[in-house]
């Protein structure tokens, strides 16, 4: 896309919509780490001008002095009445506060929904590569980490069955991650097919992987899959990596 493609536009009521030219001009991450031939992926809130409104607000608190530290003001009561005429939902203002940044909004979410003890599900390669970029960035993660041998774990199974019910519904997607978390969780539930990650260190995980690999390929083909049939001997492969590796 050209810059001459990407006129900037601005319409009543809409955001504005910047050239090319201009986002390239931003320094945030997205518009300085790839050079002029690699056109990012587009996120909203990197590629508009900010609101109208928005940006007289700043220009009024900052020309004040004020930087408005630990005082959200009336945030709980504009985010409650936008969300009860969009979404129809009436959140509870005394519990509306802002967070500074997205990964630090997901993990006081995390902490205020997830009680301590509750389980949770992982995949063995994706909690391996975020446990590395921690190390890389210098992180203690040995003394801070703790894994219980109980949590379940997302074998490539889950992940088969996640994309074909994706589609299991006269091919509308139903939005999921497509991880194998949701049958991840159904098998904890179900159990007859769950394994926890202490199981990976049992006698028996061998042959209790090859009894699952052998119905969950019956099932998928039920399903309707037409990808190749699970290779037990793939899966056992990774798995033993993944146990070796921590």
């Amino acid at each position: 896309m050209s810059d001459a493609g990407r006129a900037g536009t601005q319409g009543p009521g809409l955001l504005g919509n910047p050239s090319l030219a201009a986002l390239r001009q931003r320094t945030s991450t997205k518009w300085r780490t790839y050079p002029d031939d690699v056109l990012p992926s587009f996120v909203a809130e990197m590629d508009f001008d900010l609101a109208r409104p928005v940006i007289e607000a700043v220009a009024t608190a900052m020309a004040a002095g004020d930087a408005g530290y630990g005082h959200i003001g009336r945030l709980g009561e504009v985010f409650a009445g936008f969300a009860a005429r969009r979404l129809g939902w009436n959140p509870d203002q005394a519990r509306i506060f802002a967070i500074p940044d997205v990964m630090t909004g997901i993990s006081e979410m995390i902490t205020a929904l997830t009680p301590p003890g509750a389980g949770v599900v992982i995949n063995p390669p994706t909690i391996l590569k975020e446990i590395d970029s921690l190390l890389a960035q210098g992180i203690e993660v040995g003394r801070n980490l703790k894994l219980s041998d109980r949590a379940h774990v997302v074998f490539p199974w889950h992940i088969a069955e996640d994309k074909v019910l994706d589609q299991a519904t006269g091919g509308e997607s139903i939005g999921t991650t497509l991880r194998g978390i949701g049958p991840c969780y159904r098998d904890k539930v179900g159990r007859s097919h769950a394994v926890r990650l202490g199981d990976l260190y049992r006698a028996d995980f061998q042959a209790r992987v090859k009894h699952i690999v052998a119905a969950k390929n019956k099932l998928l083909v039920g399903l309707g899959s037409q990808q190749e049939a699970l290779d037990e001997v793939n899966v056992l492969r990774d798995a033993m990596i993944a146990a070796r590796n921590r």
